[in-house]
């Protein structure tokens, strides 16, 4: 994997619009493997943002995400 984050964020007026693509590895727990075992669920499951200190976003995603 590259880097695991790339970040962008846009200020139009008094909103700030930030988008980030996360280099992850994704498996959502229901796929099986060559020998027919289910391979278990790996996914970005806690995502916190701050700013100058202050929390400002705090997301629990689930497999579909």
């Amino acid at each position: 994997m590259a880097d695991p984050m790339r970040i962008r964020a846009t200020l139009k007026g008094d909103t700030t619009e930030v988008r980030v693509l996360m280099a992850h590895v994704m498996e959502t727990g229901q796929r099986k493997d060559a020998a027919g075992a289910t391979v278990p669920a790996h996914f970005i499951q806690s995502v916190n943002a701050t700013h100058n200190g202050k929390n400002v976003l705090t997301a629990q995603w689930g497999p579909a995400i």
